[in-house]
């Protein structure tokens, strides 16, 4: 059964090439040692130069390590344990990273009836930003994301990204699923993961999944009917998390190269939606 309850963001982005990259981070769980801020920075920074004109950011929360008294977090491996000052800092960067991508339009996010115009970048709540909305109704995400452009997409929505080429006189439209995770679960298998997504796709119509919260690259197409009962291929795309590089890799299971700040998967003018690490 699909579900209808969930919001939907209109928004459109003009290209100059044949393809959007969709440029997915997040679970940086800044505080935790060896997540470098200013090595943050500069890695998106030159991300978002080799694709400039061509891409969309999407932010899949736990971007702060928030850990409360009352919650479990990675207390005896931080480098920053005040909750504050991990907002403060990734307030900070993330508006220098809009900045950055905007250029001359880094200004205020406008809407009208559902329709964004001038957006280039969107991001959800992890459970980690979530312990402050469940235990003191504050929606620390927002705190980051408003000052920085980022759309406040809460705790999850759909994306209608439109993506328009005018020289090609070419378009195409994008249903994008966003969420920190697909279910409450913590497996970290690519089975469990694949499992997770495979279900919460039956309830959800959509062209690209987009999920974070499982710390490890997922890319993976697949296929379905739409709510019109037409075939299709979709995609599942689970960003990494660059949590202690290595060691966290090889602690929770994960080859080396599934740490990382991002990942990208590529949006086509024509065909279908396509990975690509």
């Amino acid at each position: 059964m699909v579900q209808t309850n969930i919001p939907v963001y209109k928004i459109t982005v003009p290209i100059t090439k044949t393809e959007l990259v969709l440029n997915i981070r997040g679970d940086y769980h800044y505080g935790v040692k060896n997540v470098d801020i200013a090595e943050m920075k500069t890695v998106l920074k030159r991300e978002q130069d080799q694709h400039r004109g061509n891409q969309f950011v999407i932010w899949t929360g736990d971007l702060i390590d928030n850990t409360l008294n009352n919650s479990i977090g990675h207390g005896y491996d931080m480098a920053i344990r005040d909750p504050a000052i991990q907002l403060k800092d990734m307030k900070e960067a993330l508006i220098d990273l809009s900045k950055h991508l905007y250029g001359n339009n880094f200004k205020p996010i406008q809407s009208t009836e559902g329709n964004y115009k001038g957006v280039l970048s969107a991001g959800v709540l992890g459970n980690h930003e979530y312990r402050s909305r469940n235990t003191a109704g504050q929606w620390i995400q927002e705190e980051m994301y408003k000052p920085a452009k980022i759309l406040d997409m809460k705790m999850d929505g759909i994306i209608e990204l439109t993506i328009v080429n005018s020289k090609l006189k070419i378009s195409k439209t994008y249903k994008i699923f966003v969420s920190h995770r697909a279910n409450k679960g913590n497996a970290t298998s690519i089975e469990a993961i694949i499992r997770a997504v495979k279900k919460r796709k039956s309830d959800i119509s959509a062209d690209v999944y987009v999920y974070g919260h499982y710390h490890r690259r997922v890319i993976q197409p697949d296929a379905t009917y739409n709510e019109h009962g037409e075939f299709k291929k979709i995609l599942y795309v689970v960003n990494p998390s660059p949590i202690s590089y290595m060691e966290y890799a090889d602690w929770s299971g994960f080859s080396p190269l599934e740490a990382s700040w991002y990942v990208n998967c590529y949006l086509p003018l024509e065909g279908y939606p396509y990975g690509k690490v």
